[in-house]
């Protein structure tokens, strides 16, 4: 028999139970801890990471790390498990974390999954006080319709703040987004140059306190007169430190514009005492990188150096002033001996046009007008410059650099004078590549005369470019995929011809070798192969300036896509660019007119009968520079065989052939009658006008007979003294681009006829004033006709607004008596009568016409187009046509108007609305029309209060689509 212990039972099983329970409860935790935390899994604590899975208030909850923005959860898509952040109008910001303990200079790596149906562009964005940085574009893109976007960037080594947020974005007014699987990776401290690729110098400038004062003195100085005007008194003693080398220097503030002196970092230009020299330079510019765009100069250097132009050395330090740190500099090395050593050449002058005019100007310009206008002296500052070398002591002590520069002197004064060809002056090949890399980096900046550097080599006897000063802070002056030779060669309005390398372009043999330099360099291939091969050392200096420039990325597309445009406007067409007309055909000849509308030079080397055959070579044909931008084409007569149908053309310094066919039709008249007419004010001989002053044309009074034209451009105001009569005979025309003042009076008008009725015409056009006319008679005037310039009416105002009072306009012989266009207008208390056509033609205006009367009209009495009008109190007795017509979409109010004798009294037709409040129709066949008269319009519209008809036959006729109401009544038909 067994015997059992109850108690010890009892023991047991309360130990078990306890067991039990406890393990439950440890369970009951987990769970507890999963549900609000999500699954753990043990990282590093470099990690955060959310799935949007699980939520806890207002936070999502993964690895136990706290994302805010659990309003955003999202069942509709996921790119993993079953929720994602939606984000929309309503919630712009989704999920977010606070990133606390963080290390300045550290980097950070943040990526999420974003599905978007638009083209919002979402981002993830990281922000603190003074810090944002974003990434919008898409590094991975799924079938799904999910893409990865990933953000890199690294705290700023100044940043003074607690905490930074990391978080995904959708702009106001966005497309819904969504995202998923936020992740945000701490890689710690990576220090620069640890591929060996770049690393940074440590610089420290020191000061005394009586040299800092100096300096910040003459910074106030600069922002007083809106620039640095620097002199040999604004040196100060200082020290430069480089690790354990300190040397002594003299140092200056630097730079012509305020952006080197902007807050506290400041552009220093610093010598190096002997037997001493900084980095194996001797004089040295420190600046911030933003005023030579960061790292796009450095690049541009890049390039000049691997086609072995010179260029001064270019590179980013960090730089201290005494104890403070100003963070990030460029520093530029300056025009000494030490240039063209570096790059593998003798010693000798580095020269330039002295600038010293040009600033003094812009000074004085900034002084009395508190702003600059850059061309207004430019080309008489340069043409005043005096031509000097850098390192002007030791070059006049030494023989040998003394007889150097008078060479390089005489080279310089034809390079600018335009004396000699080019091959003369410069190693032709390096000045065209430069060019060239100027077009593909659009480092214009370096181009204008007060930045030009030339080296002399002693060996050639020519002037090498000194590569430098790409880009200022502004973005290029250029637009995008433009080029500095299409931009010469189109003088588009705004050009001046202010710069002293311009006639390099008109010059056969740079411009040869110039183009094949930029095609050869816009190849995207060639592009790619140079940012491939320093992919290291832009990388490596883009992390360096974002410790102090967060929102700082080098563009790595721009180049590529630059050149691609180019490349699109680079070579010319078939049958388009090289445009050749037809001449005489005598002895087996045709004599040809050609002329070129590419964006540059083209030369015609031969013709054929057909595209694929070219039967006869021209040789040593001059090449044909591009026409001007609107101008007149400029057009050179060659010769070819009279059975020739093709030209063949090519572009110098490429092989590539291209035709056009001969076409059978002239070449256009070198000017148009407007252009000829306008080149030159053209007033009348002997008393009939004279000038109170250089803008003020006055006509006197008296009896004048015109028998030449009067032009007259814009820019003068035209006055007419009370009693003024002038004939116009001979064809004589008036035409103006000034605005008109005829004052006559009731007792002494003024008079403008046609004796012989062959006058051509009143014409103002585009006048930038309103004219007034009163009290002006013109009568039998005919109308502007000028080799195939053709206008409609005996007094024309074009795009020239005008009141017009007590005047007549009698007996033309033309379409209209009075034609208003594009105008706003008053027409008042005048007479239009015996007209040949349309008494008043207004197109596209608008305007009042009041108390005017229309006589004896060969067609409409008003005829309105397109215009916005009111007419009030007027008469029109006796239409050839219509008393009044309105169509094209016009809007036409009329009040009190009586049509007396008209085939058809009123008329609106496509899409008008003529709008009637009292009308009296006499003598008409025809009352009302409405009807539709043009297919690309509708019918038409009117509305009439009240009405009398006295003796017309047809009170309305409305056609389908067209609608009147008459005393409230719609009538359709």
């Amino acid at each position: 028999m067994i015997i059992r212990d109850k108690n010890n039972a009892g023991a047991l099983i309360s130990k078990v139970n306890r067991s039990v329970i406890g393990l439950l409860i440890v369970l009951f935790i987990a769970v507890l801890g999963i549900w609000y935390f999500g699954p753990f899994i043990p990282d590093n604590g470099t990690v955060y990471y959310c799935s949007a899975e699980n939520v806890r208030g207002l936070h999502f909850v993964t690895k136990g790390h706290f994302f805010e923005g659990s309003k955003t959860q999202s069942s509709e898509k996921a790119f993993k498990g079953r929720y994602s952040c939606k984000l929309d109008t309503n919630f712009l910001y989704g999920m977010t974390y606070r990133l606390k303990d963080f290390t300045p200079g550290e980097a950070i790596k943040a990526s999420v999954y974003r599905f978007r149906e638009g083209k919002t562009p979402g981002s993830i964005v990281a922000s603190g006080k003074d810090f944002y940085i974003s990434e919008p574009k898409a590094k991975i893109r799924y079938q799904s319709g999910w893409e990865l976007v990933e953000l890199y960037f690294n705290i700023p080594l100044h940043l003074e703040q607690e905490e930074i947020s990391i978080y995904v974005y959708n702009p106001p007014h966005g497309e819904v987004i969504y995202y998923d699987e936020f992740r945000i990776e701490r890689l710690g401290l990576q220090p620069l140059g640890a591929n060996n690729t770049f690393v940074p110098l440590e610089v420290n400038l020191d000061l005394t306190d009586n040299a800092f004062r100096k300096l910040e003195l003459k910074r106030e100085e600069a922002y007083r007169k809106g620039m640095l005007i620097s002199s040999d008194e604004d040196w100060v003693s200082g020290r430069i430190q480089n690790g354990d080398d300190i040397s002594k220097v003299s140092l200056r503030l630097k730079g012509d514009w305020l952006d080197h002196l902007k807050g506290d970092k400041w552009s220093f230009r610093v010598k190096v005492k002997d037997p001493h020299s900084w980095n194996r330079m001797k004089t040295i510019s420190f600046q911030n990188p933003r005023t030579r765009s960061y790292l796009r100069e450095w690049v541009f250097h890049q390039f000049l150096l691997q086609e072995d132009i010179l260029t001064p050395r270019y590179d980013f330090v960090s730089l201290k002033l005494g104890r403070k740190d100003l963070g990030v500099y460029a520093y530029e090395e300056h025009f000494e001996k030490q240039i063209p050593e570096y790059n593998n050449r003798r010693e000798g002058p580095i020269i330039r046009f002295v600038e010293d005019g040009f600033w003094l100007t812009v000074q004085r310009e900034f002084e009395i007008h508190n702003k600059w206008k850059f061309n207004d002296q430019k080309i008489k500052t340069l043409n005043a410059a005096e031509i000097t070398p850098f390192k002007e002591g030791k070059t006049s002590e030494s023989e040998t650099l003394s007889a150097q520069f008078r060479i390089a002197q005489s080279l310089m004064e034809d390079f600018r004078r335009n004396t000699r060809p080019v091959e003369e002056i410069f190693d032709i090949q390096r000045l065209a590549k430069y060019y060239a890399l100027v077009d593909v980096n659009r480092a214009y900046h370096g181009l204008t005369w007060i930045n030009q550097r030339m080296y002399f080599n002693p060996v050639t006897g020519k002037l090498e470019p000194v590569g430098f000063d790409g880009f200022g802070e502004q973005k290029p002056s250029y637009p995008p995929g433009r080029f500095i030779a299409e931009i010469v060669y189109a003088r588009e309005p705004g050009f001046k011809d202010d710069e002293a390398y311009y006639h390099l372009f008109y010059d056969e043999a740079f411009i040869e070798a110039y183009l094949a330099n930029l095609y050869a360099f816009s190849e995207v291939a060639y592009s790619e192969a140079f940012l491939t091969k320093n992919f290291n050392g832009i990388s490596e200096r883009e992390k360096f300036i974002q410790t102090e420039f967060p929102n700082y990325t080098f563009d790595w597309e721009f180049i590529s896509e630059h050149v691609r445009t180019i490349r699109q406007r680079f070579l010319p067409y078939n049958n388009v660019d090289l445009i050749v007309k037809s001449g005489k055909k005598e002895n087996g000849q045709q004599s040809l007119s050609v002329t070129n509308f590419h964006f540059l030079p083209i030369r015609v080397i031969g013709f054929g009968d057909s595209p694929k055959d070219m039967d006869v070579n021209l040789e040593n044909s001059n090449l044909l520079f591009p026409n001007t931008y609107k101008g007149v084409p400029k057009y050179t007569e060659i010769n070819a065989p009279a059975s020739a149908k093709v030209a063949f053309f090519k572009m110098p310094g490429l092989d590539s052939i291209f035709h056009s066919t001969i076409s059978k039709w002239d070449r256009p008249d070198a000017e148009t009658p407007a252009q000829e007419l306008f080149s030159q004010l053209r007033l009348p001989k002997g008393d009939a006008v004279f000038m109170e002053n250089d803008s003020q044309i006055v006509f006197s009074a008296g009896n004048h007979t015109i028998t030449s034209d009067i032009i007259i451009p814009e820019g003068y105001t035209v006055a007419f003294e009370g009693g003024t009569n002038m004939d116009f005979i001979n064809k004589a025309k008036f035409i103006s681009r000034s605005p008109v003042f005829m004052g006559g009076t009731e007792a002494n008008p003024i008079k403008i006829s046609s004796s012989d009725g062959t006058a051509n015409g009143f014409t103002v056009l585009q006048a930038n004033k309103r004219s007034r006319l009163r009290y002006v008679h013109f009568d039998k005037f005919n109308t502007l006709n000028d080799r195939g310039w053709m206008l409609t009416g005996a007094v024309n105002f074009y795009e020239s607004d005008v009141d017009i009072s007590y005047s007549h306009f009698t007996n033309n012989g033309c379409e209209d008596g009075l034609n208003i266009i594009r105008s706003d207008f008053l027409l008042k208390d005048a007479i239009i009568a015996n007209t040949f056509s349309d008494g008043f033609d207004a197109d596209f205006c608008t305007g009042i016409i009041q108390d005017t009367y229309f006589n004896n009209t060969g067609n409409d009495g008003m005829d309105m187009s397109g215009s916005v009008i009111t007419v009030i109190d007027c008469i029109v007795e006796n239409a050839g046509d219509k008393g009044i017509s309105v169509g094209e979409h016009a809007n036409v109010e009329v009040k009190f108007v009586k049509v007396d004798g008209a085939v058809i009294g009123v008329a609106s037709k496509d899409l008008s609305m003529l709008n009637i409040d009292t009308i009296s129709l006499v003598n008409c066949q025809q009352g009302i029309a409405a009807y539709q008269k043009k297919p690309e319009f509708g019918g038409g519209k009117i509305e009439i209060s009240r009405y009398s008809a006295e003796n017309v036959k047809f009170l309305h006729r409305i056609e389908q689509g067209s609608e009147l109401i008459l005393k409230d009544r719609r009538i359709k038909e």
